[in-house]
Formats: C-alpha cells, sequence, structure tokens
C-alpha cells in the first residue's frame, strides 16, 4: 500500500478532514473575536470544537460505516470513548494543576523562565461540537 492509498482510504480520509475542518474553525473563531489572523492555532489543542472528538468520533463512524459491528469497531469505538472522556476530564484537571503552577512561579519570579502551558479541557459544547463534525465528516467522506 503507497502513500497515496494510505491518504485516499476512506477511513483515514475521514480522520484527516475532521481534524483539518476542526483546526480551520478555531482559527476561524479567534479571527472573528480578535480580529487578527493567529494560524499557529491549527496545531494547537484545546478551544471549539474539540478536534480530538472529532477526528475518534469520525475514526469510529468511519469504520460502523464500511464494516458495521465488528471486533475493529468495538476498539476503535473505546479508543473514541476514552479520548472523548480524557478531553472532558482528565486534561481540565492538569489545566487546573497547572494553573495553580504558573501561580507559584510567578509569586516566585520565575514564571518568565518556567512558565507551563495551560491545557483548559474541553467543555461539553466543544465536545458536542466536535461529535457532530466528526459524524458529519465521515458520512459525508462515505457518500464519495
Amino acid at each position: 500500500m503507497n502513500f497515496a492509498e494510505i491518504l485516499l482510504n476512506p477511513i483515514f480520509f475521514s480522520c484527516l478532514v475532521a481534524v483539518v475542518i476542526a483546526q480551520l474553525i478555531k482559527i476561524v473563531i479567534d479571527y472573528l473575536k480578535d480580529r487578527k489572523l493567529n494560524t499557529s492555532l491549527f496545531f494547537s489543542t484545546g478551544g471549539m470544537p474539540s478536534g480530538h472528538t472529532a477526528v475518534v468520533t469520525a475514526l469510529a463512524t468511519s469504520v460502523y460505516i464500511k464494516q458495521g459491528v465488528t471486533a475493529l469497531f468495538a476498539v476503535v469505538l473505546v479508543i473514541a470513548i476514552m479520548t472523548i472522556y480524557d478531553s472532558l476530564t482528565i486534561r481540565k484537571a492538569v489545566g487546573h494543576h497547572t494553573s495553580i503552577l504558573n501561580a507559584i512561579l510567578k509569586a516566585l519570579k520565575l514564571h518568565k523562565k518556567m512558565a507551563v502551558k495551560e491545557l483548559a479541557g474541553h467543555s461539553l459544547t466543544q465536545v458536542i461540537v466536535g461529535m457532530l463534525l466528526g459524524f458529519i465528516v465521515a458520512y459525508l467522506v462515505s457518500m464519495i
């Protein structure tokens, strides 16, 4: 299997399209808020919609569309659920701890040298929009 075959595989392609659209939406939303084009958001985590959720939803949906309820679908579904759960809970807790750590570093006047990027996790709305995006992209790609 060559690179073009992998890239054009409907399951892989739906994941790729879902994450690209999710990241582009983040750039557009930020531009509408700040009136500045920040293309670095394409490679950032967090924000609306959840790119992680869009990808794993597109993956699970594509596998289901192509193969039905199989062992592969079960594995992909479990990974999708774990990823979505992580987006909603664990990353938010880590972000909270990072915020506290940065406050301590600031109090010690070390924040300019050692500041840690804060991960906010995702809100339920961001995850739901990511899921809808993943479903829609997988469905549309399956129609091609």
